[in-house]
């Protein structure tokens, strides 16, 4: 019976070991990979940012993902940074029409999906451009120079407010939360534009704007 336990323990404390160096082995050609073979190799960026995930999801969710990249890795790494295995930062105008216009732009992040509906695909969530293409043409009047221009009063009235709520703001001393005003304004313009209905978002005298929530919770899912 003591032999037995013995090979017993053996194989267990063999086993353990094996599927230690194994995943050790797998975690280290990963990393390899990613620095050296991997398409995006030959963008710069910190080590640490080519390797994991772990620093944009932690900086995206406390909310200054955009300060550390321009202070850390701009200055020295130039307009291209890899900011994850999987994602380049741009700092260059020249990049935004091969991205975003020319051939109906790049294809979008699988985590886009999540953005899908009960399950159903949007135009902004959908993955396929030749989806997002039929269905856009439906919308695309509507958000033409001509028609934002015929709204360019109510439109500013929102962006005036947001300079007012600034402007009060800044005489308290205390700091300014610029994130969530922008927020406030985005949806002010949307509502106001869409529906003829102001949110007034950026009138709001509470410390957390009622629109931060609902933003945090789309952003969240990436």
């Amino acid at each position: 019976m003591g032999f037995v336990e013995v090979m017993l323990d053996t194989l267990v404390n063999y086993s353990l070991l094996s599927v230690l160096c194994l995943s050790t082995f797998l975690c280290l050609s990963r990393c390899v990979y990613r620095i050296t073979l991997h398409p995006l190799a030959h963008i710069p960026g910190p080590l640490i940012w080519k390797i994991s995930t772990i620093w944009p999801y932690y900086h995206s969710h406390i909310g200054d993902e955009t300060t550390v990249i321009h202070a850390a890795a701009r200055a020295r790494y130039g307009p291209p940074v890899r900011v994850s295995p999987y994602e380049v930062d741009i700092s260059d105008v020249d990049a935004v029409n091969p991205i975003y216009v020319s051939k109906g732009g790049f294809l979008k992040a699988p985590y886009y999906a999540n953005f899908d509906i009960d399950g159903h695909s949007t135009i902004f969530s959908t993955l396929d451009p030749g989806y997002r293409a039929l269905r856009a043409k439906g919308v695309v009047p509507m958000f033409s120079t001509k028609n934002i221009r015929d709204n360019e009063v109510a439109l500013y009235g929102c962006v005036d407010r947001m300079a007012e709520r600034m402007q009060e703001e800044a005489k308290t001393g205390r700091p300014v939360n610029i994130l969530t005003i922008s927020r406030s304004l985005a949806v002010d313009a949307v509502s106001t534009y869409l529906f003829q209905e102001n949110c007034n978002g950026t009138s709001e005298k509470v410390k957390t704007l009622s629109v931060s929530a609902s933003v945090d919770a789309f952003v969240a899912v990436r």
